[in-house]
């Protein structure tokens, strides 16, 4: 097991301490582990776990999009124009 400071955190997940801040405060990133009276660090498993599924999210939701985007095309024909007078 390995702690990492935020300054590494930062700079693995790729935005800034305040981003980070605010997900801590939104319960959408780990929790740090306290090691002292002003000291925190973060689990780097914990991190590369939050990484990976943020990764899995977008693929799955490119995927779904992707999908809902190609029966567009299948879609029945529209009536176009004219009339059967």
């Amino acid at each position: 097991m390995r702690f990492l400071r935020v300054r590494k955190v930062v700079e693995m997940v790729g935005f800034s301490k305040t981003t980070l801040y605010a997900r801590l405060k939104n319960g959408t990133f780990p929790k740090p582990v306290i090691l002292g009276p002003q000291t925190v660090a973060f689990v780097e498993s914990d991190v590369l776990d939050w990484m990976r599924r943020q990764v899995a999210q977008q693929n799955a939701t490119a995927t779904i999009n992707s999908a809902r985007d190609s029966q567009v095309g299948k879609a029945a024909p529209s009536c176009q124009g004219g009339s059967d007078v």
